[in-house]
């Protein structure tokens, strides 16, 4: 009698464990199996789906952004043509060379007698933080002030000693502002020479021995 009543409480029983350790090695199974390949093929296809819908988005979002590269590459090109203007302005279409012959004859026209005309600094325009070395070209720290130095173009400093009147000196002057090619002057020195005659025989005039230094703009 009580060895049957030992056997009823017993929990696992031969029999009952025949049925139950292969359920749960089986579920133990199908949990590695899970784990293993459902899961990640399960993310995988997430990822998937996601890329393809992002890929379809874009596709939708393309014939936008084609619209709207024409009218950057648009708005780039009448910003080139601009600056190209800006340019041929300030800098014009005369090499440096057939500025100063013409500035010669100018000179010959208005009684404006030049003793020595010679050329100074190159300075080009740099990058910031740009180190460029070359000794024929000067960069200092005043580059970045000068507004007319843009990127293409370079300025020339020519020192120019002369002996004129006064009123010669101004229609010379004159007359250089007019050129295509920006030209400033500045540094003017005079100092009188002697009496002279003017050019018109009218009246005398005090001839001016002088200097004065030009900066040429020209493009690069």
């Amino acid at each position: 009698m009580s060895n049957k009543i030992k056997k009823e409480n017993k929990l696992i029983t031969p029999e009952r464990a025949s049925v139950l350790f292969p359920t749960i090695i089986s579920s133990f199974i199908v949990l590695v199996v899970i784990s293993a390949f459902v899961i990640p093929k399960f993310i995988n296809s997430n990822k998937v789906y996601f890329e393809l819908k992002e890929f379809k988005r874009k596709k939708d979002e393309l014939p936008n952004l084609k619209l709207q590269a024409i009218s950057i590459n648009e708005k780039l090109e009448k910003l080139n043509n601009e600056k190209l203007k800006m340019l041929d302005l300030i800098s014009g279409t005369t090499n440096l060379e057939t500025l100063l012959a013409r500035l010669g004859n100018l000179a010959e026209d208005n009684n404006f007698k030049i003793i020595s005309l010679v050329q100074g600094s190159l300075i080009k325009y740099v990058e910031p933080n740009n180190n460029q070395n070359n000794a024929n070209v000067s960069q200092n720290s005043n580059v970045g002030s000068d507004n007319l130095l843009v990127e293409g173009l370079k300025k020339n400093i020519v020192e120019v000693s002369f002996v004129s009147s006064f009123k010669n000196l101004l229609s010379f002057l004159n007359e250089v502002e007019f050129q295509e090619n920006v030209i400033l002057i500045r540094n003017i020195n005079l100092d009188p020479v002697e009496i002279g005659v003017s050019t018109d025989k009218n009246e005398d005039e005090v001839l001016l021995n002088g200097s004065l230094q030009m900066i040429i703009y020209g493009k690069i």
